[in-house]
C-alpha cells in the first residue's frame, strides 16, 4: 500500500518575507498475517519539508509499524509506533484561535515519535467501546500566549514536549436513529523548552448524541467540558489556571429534500461563563438559523 500527500503553502504578511513552504509526505506499507492471529503492518513515513525553525534536517524518516490481534469475539487489541509531520498554516491557527496576531512565525509540528495502543470492539450488538493511550514526542508544537503589547491578541510560541494521553470512549447505536457517544481524554505534558503547555487543556469530556425523527428531522445535542489550561498573566507576572469550560449545544435540522435542509442551533445553552482563552469570555446563549445545500 502506498499513500502520499503534498502541500504547497504561500503566505504574505506586512513584516513577513514571502516564502513558499513545501511539505511532501509518502507512506509505503506492507500488510501480512502471522500465525493466523496477528495482523502486522510494516512501513515508514518519509517527509520532506523546508521550514527553517531550529537546526532540523529537511528530510525525516519515521517507522510506521502496527500490530493487531483479536483477543475475544469482536474485541481487538492494537499497538504501534510511528512518526509524522503535521501541517500547520495560517488557517490551522485561525480556526483554533481567531484572535492570533499578525506577522507571526508559522511552522509545521514534528511528531518525532508516537506510540499508540488500545483495545476496541463491541460488548453487544449496539454498544461499542475504545480505550487506550498514546505517547507523542513533539518538536515545534505551537502554543498561544497573550501579546505583552496588546493582550487582546495572541502570539505563537513553539516548544518541545512529551505528551501522554489516556482516553476512553463508549458508543451506542440503535436502529440507525439513535447515536450516543461518550469520550474522555486526559493529557499530561512534560515540557522541555517552555514552562507550561500554554492555553492547552489537560482534560476533555464530551457527550455527543443525535436522534433521527420521522426521516426528516435530525436532533443533535452535545455537552462538552474541558479544563486545566494554564496561561501567563502579563499584568501580574503570574501563571493562572483558566476556569473549566462547560458548553451545551443543540441543533434541530429539517431536511426539505436529501441535499437541502434548514436548521436552528443553540450554543452555550447553559449560559455558562468560562474563558475560551485568557481574557476572552464565552458569549452567553447564542441562537442561529440557516440553510444548507449539499451537492
Amino acid at each position: 500500500m502506498l499513500k502520499g500527500d503534498y502541500f504547497l503553502i504561500n503566505r504574505k504578511d506586512s513584516n513577513i518575507d514571502t516564502k513558499v513552504r513545501h511539505l511532501f509526505k509518502i507512506n509505503p506499507t506492507y500488510e501480512f498475517v502471522i500465525a493466523e492471529r496477528f495482523r502486522l503492518s510494516a512501513g515508514l513515513n518519509a517527509v520532506a519539508e523546508n521550514d527553517s525553525i531550529g537546526k532540523d534536517k529537511t528530510v525525516h524518516i519515521y517507522p510506521d509499524i502496527w500490530i493487531h490481534t483479536e483477543i475475544a469475539k469482536s474485541v481487538d487489541a492494537y499497538a504501534g509506533i510511528t512518526g509524522d509531520y503535521e501541517k500547520v498554516d495560517l488557517h490551522t491557527l485561525a480556526r483554533e484561535n481567531q484572535w492570533i496576531n499578525s506577522n507571526i512565525d508559522i511552522y509545521h509540528t514534528n511528531k518525532s515519535f508516537e506510540f499508540r495502543g488500545g483495545v476496541q470492539g463491541k460488548v453487544a450488538r449496539k454498544v461499542s467501546f475504545h480505550v487506550g493511550t498514546s505517547i507523542i514526542n513533539f518538536k515545534h508544537l505551537y502554543f498561544f500566549e497573550n501579546s505583552p503589547l496588546d493582550r487582546s491578541k495572541f502570539n505563537i510560541v513553539y516548544g518541545n514536549a512529551l505528551r501522554l494521553n489516556f482516553f476512553g470512549e463508549v458508543g451506542v447505536v440503535h436502529a440507525d436513529k439513535v447515536n450516543i457517544n461518550l469520550r474522555g481524554d486526559y493529557y499530561s505534558y512534560n515540557m522541555k523548552t517552555l514552562a507550561y503547555p500554554w492555553q492547552r487543556p489537560t482534560y476533555k469530556v464530551g457527550f455527543y448524541s443525535s436522534y433521527k425523527m420521522f426521516d426528516k428531522v435530525l436532533l443533535t445535542a452535545n455537552l462538552i467540558s474541558q479544563g486545566g489550561a494554564k496561561a501567563y498573566d502579563n499584568e501580574t507576572n503570574n501563571v493562572v489556571t483558566l476556569k473549566s469550560a462547560l458548553n451545551l449545544e443543540a441543533k434541530v435540522r429539517y431536511f426539505i429534500s436529501k441535499p437541502i435542509s434548514v436548521y436552528v442551533e443553540v450554543n452555550n445553552a447553559l449560559n455558562s461563563k468560562y474563558p475560551i482563552y485568557q481574557y476572552y469570555q464565552a458569549r452567553g446563549v447564542m441562537v442561529s438559523a440557516g440553510f444548507s445545500w449539499s451537492f
